[in-house]
């Protein structure tokens, strides 16, 4: 019994983990707040606005975890 029920908190964590990042980003390249706080380490390359310098992200979703963020566009940075 402890087993399936340790089985269906794991699972239930898992879905919550894979669906976090597009709760918080925008169409317009902004994010929503509150900002997340853990993100999946999967690499999307995002090219963000922080305080007019261009900074390079490993995706959307820590890109919208730095609150110095201000906008952000899919894609690496140009070099």
């Amino acid at each position: 019994m402890i087993k399936h029920v340790v089985i269906a908190f794991f699972s239930l964590i898992l879905m919550a983990c894979s669906q976090a990042p597009e709760s918080v980003l925008k169409v317009d390249g902004s994010c929503e707040e509150p900002r997340p706080q853990i993100c999946t380490m999967e690499y999307d390359p995002v090219c963000g606005e922080v305080n007019g310098e261009l900074k390079e992200y490993g995706n959307a979703c820590s890109a919208c975890g730095d609150p110095e963020l201000s906008t952000y566009q899919k894609g690496a940075c140009p070099e």
